[in-house]
Order: C-alpha cells, then structure tokens, then sequence
C-alpha cells in the first residue's frame, strides 16, 4: 500500500510539471506569434504612405489609371515559393462574389509555375505579371506572398501576408480603416 501512495504522488507531482511545462510552452508559442505580427507591420512601406517612383516602376504600377476609385491589389511573390502559387490560384474564387474587384498585379523575381488554366483565369480578371528581380528588396518585403492594396494614387491602403481568403478580408478591412482616417 505504502509503495502504491508514493507512485501515485509521483505521478500526480510529473503531472502538474508537465502541466507547467506545456502553460510556459503556450506562453513562448503566443510571444513569438505576437513579435510576427509586429514584423509584418515593419514590412515594406507604412500605412498612408505613397509608394516611391522606385517602387512603382520595379513593380509596374502606374498612378492614375483609367479608374481612380479602383484599388490595386499587389502581390509581391518569389520563384519557388508554393504559398505564393496557392495565393496566385486561389485568387479568382477569393474574388468572384467582390462587387468592387482590384486591379491585379504580381511581380517577383521569376514568373511562378502555374499551370495554364490558373494563368489564363488570372489573365482573364486582368491580372498583369510583372518579373520584377529587385521589387522585394525595393519594398523592404522579406516574406512571400505579401500583398498591399494600394489605392490609385499609390497609397497603402492595406498591407500583409496574402495566403488565405481571411487575409484578403483582413486586407479589405484594413484599408476601409485606413480610407476613414484619410482626410477628405
């Protein structure tokens, strides 16, 4: 009996341990999301601001388009990278129920491999590639897909990663906020 007691007070002190062990590792884990965040907001230009000549021409952009309300999404993206052909894919369903549709531009440093049907559906919204090799080194962007929406003049509007449709909506939501605090 008295060996029985003392291996269930073993088991009971490993429990609350591991108990222990696994609310710290929770800790670590929700720390090193939050630290993520703040560096997806470090990349690339800040909220509100404009775009540079630079960057606008390494990406293709041209201000002013026929459409002044329209936004534009741009979706830097780099050879090799799968989440950015999965974005690329996905994008058409992403936006087919949208009333108001962006312009679409991808640029990267190699045309990625999508397979014809993907390519001719984007072509299709009027999405331009755009192979642009310095573009993610001209826009301080490190993390791939990264999408801004821009509005006509080259403003950020919205800026993040772009791999599923909540990041397109996170997107959307963002720069809704951010034309708010525009002055008129």
């Amino acid at each position: 009996m008295n060996v029985m007691s003392i291996l269930i007070g073993v088991l009971v002190a490993l429990v609350v341990i591991q108990s222990i062990l696994l609310l710290l590792l929770f800790r670590q884990v929700g720390a090193l999301l939050l630290a993520r965040v703040d560096v997806i907001a470090a990349e690339g230009p800040a909220l509100g601001s404009l775009v540079t000549e630079q960057m606008a021409k390494s990406v293709g952009f041209h201000r002013n388009g026929t459409d002044a309300a329209r936004r534009t999404l741009l979706l830097l993206t780099r050879r090799g990278c799968g989440a950015c052909e999965t974005a690329l894919r996905s994008l058409p369903g992403w936006l087919k129920d949208r009333e108001e549709k962006p312009a679409l531009l991808a640029a990267g440093d190699g045309m990625l491999d999508l397979d014809p049907a993907s390519r001719t559906r984007l072509k299709t919204m009027g999405m331009v590639e755009h192979e642009a090799l310095e573009a993610l080194a001209v826009f301080g962007v490190h993390m791939t897909p990264f999408a801004f929406l821009l509005d006509a003049e080259g403003r950020v509007l919205a800026k993040g990663i772009l791999s599923r449709e909540e990041h397109l909506k996170q997107l959307e939501s963002q720069a809704q906020e951010q034309e708010a605090a525009l002055p008129s």
